[in-house]
């Protein structure tokens, strides 16, 4: 994926300043009226298709209750931070091999402490993503130390090299702080959750 990004990048193409990007003294991006700011998946996604429900929490100052799928959502999300969050934890203390750090990693408690955090049940699927997670950081361990001899710390950087909830200033575009899901090689990495059973 990186060699395709890096072909993209090569490839020169002259753009009209017109057409290029955000044009920030024009509307439609403009600071907003009134203070207030919006997040990403208010903008994107959201629970109300007409957004009242945005309107009701920005402008109304009315919480609502999170949805069953709004919950699963963050449940999901919070393994996927977890895990590589004590994956890579466990490679900086020194974990020699993929195999010791399959055995080291704890699949299940992470998906009942994601579930504690989203206040949702622990589900099967949260605990396969934990374990397939230790699976590609196992076998990037493996890999790097086949390649060179490095400490725990560099280790746990070329195996793990991702950033967790990335924060981004998204006050330029009348937004809120934007925090990606994680942030690899500066590519956002954004994760995506089907329908909860």
């Amino acid at each position: 994926m990186f060699r395709e990004l890096r072909w993209l990048k090569s490839v020169r193409v002259e753009v009209s300043e017109e057409l290029r990007g955000w044009r920030w003294d024009s509307p439609p991006v403009a600071p907003p009226p009134l203070g207030v700011r919006v997040s990403v998946s208010e903008v994107g996604g959201g629970v109300c298709e007409t957004r009242r429900d945005v309107y009701l929490r920005r402008v109304g100052g009315v919480e609502g209750r999170p949805s069953r799928a709004v919950k699963y959502g963050a449940y999901i999300h919070e393994v996927f931070r977890l895990s590589l969050k004590r994956l890579r934890r466990l490679v900086e203390d020194g974990v020699a091999s993929g195999w010791e750090l399959l055995q080291a990693f704890d699949a299940e408690g992470v998906a009942k402490d994601a579930a504690a955090a989203a206040e949702f049940e622990p589900d099967v699927r949260g605990v396969k993503l934990a374990r397939w997670l230790a699976v590609q950081v196992a076998a990037r361990v493996d890999e790097v130390r086949s390649r060179s001899h490095v400490d725990g710390d560099s280790l746990a950087a070329r195996a793990v090299p991702l950033w967790t909830e990335y924060v981004v200033d998204g006050r330029p575009l009348g937004l809120t702080y934007v925090r990606s899901d994680a942030l690899a090689y500066d590519v956002v990495v954004e994760v995506k959750v089907g329908p909860a059973a």
